[in-house]
């Protein structure tokens, strides 16, 4: 949708705003949150906003208002959006780790931490956190074995995100025979950069492997013919 639409669609829904029933706020909401994935973002604003309005304590609504001000670069807005989204429903871990995006934006890195962890409690695999504390960890601001443990935890857990698994390795040479687990299972998955990633890991040990050498080979043609 674009913005020429949702504006137009805004415009039809204006009745909806002067005669607002509670039930109204969601009806804004479902709105502005598929105006969002359109990535009408300014537009998915005034809908979380009038949601808000009739119903002062829709946390998802202050937390999609956020999301959306963040896509705008509005980080002061994207702040107090997100800090209302928590006070609201302090349970909810993608909030705290947006809010922690923004005050590493911000180069508050004491708050940021604070807020990434409190947001792995409730949610040990959330990517946002554990991808931006590992960023951290390889700058050297902050220190390494415990986003290494937090990484492993997220990965013992059951997360299978091959993000989060690249994460840790970038901090920590991994074992050889996961280095090859993990690059048959992309591999099988039709993910050929990610397979590569793995296989050649194990390569940069273990260079007298024919198979997997083979199989590295057989991603690097893979992803050549995809780019052609």
């Amino acid at each position: 949708m674009n913005e020429t639409a949702a504006k137009e669609m805004l415009r039809k829904m204006a009745g909806l705003r002067r005669q607002s029933e509670p039930s109204d706020s969601m009806e804004f909401y479902r709105r502005g949150l598929q105006l969002f994935r359109d990535r009408a973002f300014a537009v998915a604003l005034e809908c979380f906003y009038s949601s808000i309005n009739i119903d002062p304590e829709f946390a998802f609504a202050f937390y999609y208002a956020g999301r959306a001000h963040r896509s705008l670069g509005n980080s002061a807005e994207a702040k107090t959006m997100f800090k209302r989204s928590v006070a609201l429903n302090s349970f909810h871990a993608p909030s705290l780790a947006y809010l922690g995006d923004i005050f590493l934006r911000e180069d508050n890195l004491i708050k940021a931490e604070k807020c990434f962890r409190a947001s792995l409690r409730l949610q040990p695999d959330n990517r946002l956190a554990l991808g931006s504390l590992a960023r951290l960890a390889r700058q050297d601001r902050i220190e390494k074995q415990t986003v290494i443990d937090l990484l492993r935890d997220a990965y013992s857990g059951g997360s299978k995100d091959p993000t989060l698994l690249m994460e840790l390795f970038s901090l920590q040479s991994p074992a050889s025979d996961m280095c090859i687990a993990l690059g048959d299972e992309l591999f099988s998955e039709q993910s050929y950069y990610r397979a590569a990633f793995f296989y050649k890991a194990f390569l940069d040990r273990s260079s007298d492997s024919e198979t997997v050498r083979e199989r590295y080979e057989k991603c690097l043609e893979m992803l050549k013919g995809n780019s052609t």
